[in-house]
């Protein structure tokens, strides 16, 4: 699968109700209390095996305060800006995507590769919890 692009979230994983199943933004806006900014990232992957996780600018953010973020070191991809940076692999097959997530459960030390999943209509899933499609 290319994964090459810019995706966004189309549906998140909730325990909204009791019950493990997957939201829409539609849904979730009828959840009281649910975090509405996770269906507002964009998740581009790029040739060279980076992530970026992208946030919109919000509208009307003056030109000199974007300028001054680039100047800091920020990253501006066309009306966002990069907020994290990770990276992803093939191997053996599989498509991996490093959490960033360091660790141990039970003596056992986690390893940061998530593999992300396909489904038959073209989305994919990041460590799943969101469920995302090509934009």
């Amino acid at each position: 699968m290319n994964l090459i692009g810019q995706w966004k979230v189309s549906a998140v994983l909730s325990a909204a109700g009791g019950e493990m199943k997957w939201v829409t933004r539609e849904e979730a806006e009828k959840i009281e209390d649910f975090d509405l900014s996770m269906f507002d990232a964009i998740t581009e992957f790029r040739p060279d095996g980076t992530v970026c996780d992208l946030i919109r600018i919000p509208q009307g953010t003056a030109q000199a305060e974007i300028d001054k973020a680039v100047a800091e070191g920020c990253e501006v991809v066309g009306s966002c800006i990069v907020a994290g940076k990770h990276v992803w692999k093939e191997e053996d097959g599989k498509i991996l995507y490093n959490t960033n997530i360091t660790g141990e459960i039970f003596d056992e030390e986690l390893s940061p590769w998530a593999e992300i999943e396909a489904d038959a209509d073209g989305n994919i899933t990041l460590m799943g919890v969101l469920r995302l499609t090509r934009t």
